[in-house]
């Protein structure tokens, strides 16, 4: 990777101290330089790797003339949370892991260049032109307002929809707002490329809980995505897990992001994962306080599942990582006073396809903690899916199509609820993918 992400990147005995993001605003001349290094391939590599087909080259040529209202035009053609992808896309894996630069110095650094455009533009109150629903537009819901639903909606709107996303909780964002902490992402970025969502016509209703998909039919909507992700924690029940001081990721990320009284977390907190998730919790855990943040998983570190990026950022802060290690019971009266743990050594592969962690007879020892998060990932919510009707393979998701059909006619899903849980530009393409659907499936009707 270039230097320019390293460059804008705040010291961490500054940023672990407050909630600001890690990373300051791109500078102008910084963007251009960085802009000058695009070779602008014909056929550029950078933006087929891209999930939600952003003209990478093309932006990019326009901020090197100096276009930049262009350059938000082509990006949010693509991509409507042109900020919000500008900060968290893992875009090693995508444009910047197939930049050709890669082979001479070093890629493009695509996703900084993404953020310094939504950011110009935010601030100078950039508008979307709403859009004119067509002739006969028919009524479409999305049951789910996270990037997927968003996403969804706003690309039926701009083919003259009549769209209405429900939201079962207070704020919309999904994910986007209430599982990144803000160090890694503004809320004010989230809340300000939702509003332009709003802007396009889109009709955002929170707090309503949908579980009935022949209700909405009854009230006239024509077609219906669902988007309603994968928000149940999966849970380790060892002895001890009701004790004060345990927390679910998810509820712990939540109560440190709006409160209204932030996690009181004490001296030492055990984080219990090796997800994305887990290192989110592990970074809010440092600015709540703790003195000592430890990541205890129980594989190596090859068998980790967070980014590699999220991983060295959660080091750099200073969070310690036990690896081969699981804990086996939380021990204390009524507050966690302590974690037992057991050492692992690992065996054959599993059904997951990684080595099988397998505990050492004799090797428990007791870890003294204050707090201890159980970040083991994500799952859908089953009764729910079953209760709008929806086929589940075994894991729980629901079963779609290539184009997000499922087997009900005019109900079509994406995002977390059908791969488990991956990227917000992924959940966004997904989206995209099944308004293009929704709306050949609604002209034929």
């Amino acid at each position: 990777m270039s230097g320019l992400t390293h460059s804008i990147e705040r010291p961490v005995n500054e940023r672990i101290r407050d909630w600001k993001e890690i990373r300051t605003a791109v500078p102008h001349n910084l963007a251009s330089r960085e802009a000058e290094r695009c070779n602008f391939c014909l056929e550029a590599p950078c933006s087929k790797g891209c999930p939600s087909g952003v003209d990478v080259s093309a932006f990019i040529r326009r901020i090197r003339t100096g276009d930049l209202k262009s350059a938000i035009r082509i990006i949010k053609e693509s991509n409507p949370f042109a900020g919000v992808c500008g900060r968290i896309c893992p875009a090693d894996q995508f444009c910047i892991g197939e930049c050709r630069n890669r082979f001479a110095t070093a890629p493009v650094d695509v996703a900084s260049l993404q953020r310094y455009v939504a950011d110009v533009e935010l601030l100078k109150g950039y508008r979307p032109p709403r859009i004119e629903r067509r002739k006969g537009a028919k009524k479409v819901a999305c049951v789910g307002g996270g990037p997927a639903g968003l996403a969804c909606a706003v690309f039926l709107a701009r083919r003259g929809h009549n769209v209405t996303v429900f939201e079962e909780r207070e704020r919309p964002g999904g994910m986007l707002t209430y599982g990144i902490p803000s160090y890694r992402l503004s809320q004010e970025i989230v809340d300000a490329e939702i509003d332009q969502i709003r802007q396009l016509g889109v009709r955002v209703v929170t707090g309503r809980r949908i579980t009935d998909l022949r209700k909405l039919k009854a009230q006239g909507f024509a077609a219906v995505f669902v988007g309603v992700g994968a928000w149940n924690s999966k849970w380790q029940n060892i002895e001890g897990t009701t004790l004060r001081g345990v927390w679910d990721a998810m509820d712990f990320l939540t109560a440190a992001k709006f409160g209204p009284k932030r996690p009181r977390v004490g001296e030492t907190v055990a984080v219990v994962g090796a997800g994305n998730t887990a290192m989110d919790c592990a970074g809010a855990a440092q600015r709540l306080g703790a003195g000592r943040v430890i990541i205890i998983y129980r594989r190596g570190r090859a068998e980790m599942p967070a980014w590699e990026s999220e991983v060295a950022l959660t080091f750099k802060e200073g969070t310690e990582f036990m690896l081969l290690t699981a804990p086996k019971r939380i021990l204390g009266k009524d507050r966690v006073e302590a974690v037992e743990c057991v050492k692992m050594r690992l065996g054959p592969k599993d059904e997951s396809g990684r080595p099988r962690p397998i505990p050492v007879p004799g090797s428990e020892f007791v870890l003294k903690v204050d707090t201890v998060i159980q970040a083991l990932g994500q799952e859908t919510d089953r009764e729910l899916l079953a209760g709008l009707g929806l086929k589940t393979d075994r894991g729980g998701l629901v079963r779609v199509r290539k184009n997000g059909a499922t087997g009900i006619p005019g109900v079509f899903a994406g995002g977390d609820v059908t791969n488990g849980g991956a990227t917000a530009v992924e959940a966004i393409a997904a989206g995209k993918a099944a308004a293009e659907a929704i709306d050949q499936y609604l002209r034929r009707k």
